[in-house]
């Protein structure tokens, strides 16, 4: 080889390292399986990748124009603590994301990088210097949609500087006031804070119109978890999330739905007991207030067999029964041998106070500054196998006093099977020690036995 060979061969050699240099940039073996994104690392950062960089959906959800876009994709990928974001303010603006733009609640929540493109585009093009009036009406949207109720003085106190100095979003202040009403909601429900993921769900199901605190509520209360803490039974719900078929072995009708019910089992239509009755007056107690407002109570009202068991034979009959309409008038000569007529009579003849059959017993929570929503709550009406006891016979007549007060002409006699069936929420009334109860109906007893039998103008038993 001559001298002139040497020299041809040293330059040849030197193009060829700098065309391998450029091409092995680009398409440089490493962790990742995209030879790209390995060399962009080495172009930017001078190292290669993790293995948590190595997804191609990390930089513009996959997609990049060019080697050269894909370097400018990594480079932002790493100013904010979500790589998306990092990348679109670059894209967006051409300089690196500043401070309070790498917060993600500036921009709600998004479906793809395009629509995070399109969300940050929206919110950094939004002048400085919001309004008080905008803030404002930015919050009170925000509540309406996470918690349909409108904000609080001092929640509108708290969040209106917060969306003037960060800018924030109607849709990123709804996520937070959402994912808060539903740490909320589990803890009055449940007892215990709602997961991550629990939360979001709530607050990607509000922020599409397809949830609510109510809704939520409901649904946690007829859950398998608020099951297994209270005796195998759901709590009160709306019958718009929640709906309970009538008994179809008694109702030839069965699959309809059964009407909403509060206070099932009580003496009294729903909750309002029975006025000339001493000791059946509903007596109301404050429960929690839900993130939407509605303040929850609880009701405690007298409960007796009778009442149990006509409620239960209204469900199966339905408004035809004897008083299964709520009705007020005094309706005994024409009802006397009408259905439910012997579970009504045992009911009346257990509630009078010569006899006082019945004891308390606590219901709810419902709602009690709503009376709309009120009447959609209902108690569980889940068909349940009945515990025995046995009715009046018919011709064992009561009439009204002068006084308006129902009297007996005749003792009853109790002979006739109860023949229906209850509900879960009926199965957990039961009577404490010491209530007295007709022989009939130890099933009822919470302990399920009498201390004893006493003998005075009829027969009853004590709850052991």
């Amino acid at each position: 080889m001559n001298h002139h060979t040497r020299l041809l061969g040293g330059v040849l050699t030197t193009l060829t390292l700098a065309v391998l240099s450029t091409a092995g940039a680009q398409g440089r073996s490493g962790p990742c399986s995209d030879a790209w994104i390995n060399g962009a690392f080495v172009d930017v950062f001078g190292r290669l990748p993790g293995s948590a960089e190595c997804s191609v959906n990390r930089y513009g959800g996959g997609s990049w124009s060019s080697y050269e876009d894909l370097k400018a994709k990594v480079m932002h990928a790493a100013v904010c603590p979500d790589p998306w974001v990092g990348q679109a303010v670059f894209e967006v603006t051409r300089r690196r994301a500043q401070g309070n733009e790498c917060n993600i609640n500036l921009y709600g929540a998004w479906s793809s990088y395009p629509d995070l493109k399109s969300k940050v585009q929206r919110a950094l093009s939004t002048p400085q210097g919001l309004s008080t009036s905008e803030a404002r009406s930015r919050v009170q949207q925000s509540y309406q949609t996470a918690l349909q109720r409108p904000p609080t003085d001092s929640e509108y106190g708290y969040w209106v500087p917060q969306t003037i100095s960060q800018n924030l979003s109607v849709d990123a202040l709804a996520r937070a006031h959402a994912e808060w009403g539903a740490q909320q909601t589990y803890g009055q429900v449940l007892g215990r804070g709602a997961s991550g993921g629990e939360a979001r769900a709530y607050a990607d199901a509000a922020l599409r119109g397809a949830s609510s605190i109510d809704r939520l509520w409901s649904e946690l209360m007829t859950s398998e978890e608020y099951r297994r803490r209270n005796g195998g039974r759901n709590g009160p719900a709306n019958s718009a999330y929640v709906q309970y078929a009538k008994d179809a072995r008694f109702n030839t009708s069965g699959q309809t739905i059964a009407v909403p019910e509060q206070c099932y089992g009580a003496i009294g239509v729903k909750c309002a007991g029975v006025s000339w009755m001493l000791g059946s007056e509903a007596k109301w107690s404050r429960g929690p207030t839900r993130a939407d407002g509605v303040e929850m109570g609880y009701v405690t009202i007298g409960v007796s067999v009778g009442s149990i068991v006509h409620d239960n034979a209204c469900r199966n009959i339905g408004v035809s029964g004897v008083w299964c309409n709520g009705q007020t008038l005094w309706d005994e000569t024409l009802g006397r041998l009408g259905a439910a007529t012997s579970e009504w009579k045992k009911a009346v003849f257990a509630s009078m106070p010569t006899n006082r059959r019945y004891w308390d017993e606590k219901f709810g929570p419902y709602p009690m500054n709503n009376a709309a929503l009120m009447a959609r709550y209902t108690d569980d009406l889940t068909p349940v196998a009945r515990r025995d006891t046995l009715l009046p016979v018919p011709g064992t007549e009561l009439i009204l006093l002068a006084t308006g007060v129902p009297a007996l002409a005749t003792m009853p006699v109790m002979l006739n099977p109860y023949a229906f069936d209850e509900t879960r929420e009926t199965r957990r009334l039961a009577a404490p020690s010491g209530q007295a109860l007709d022989t009939t109906d130890v099933q009822f007893c919470a302990s399920g036995q009498f201390q004893g039998l006493v003998q005075v103008a009829g027969t009853w038993g004590t709850c052991k």
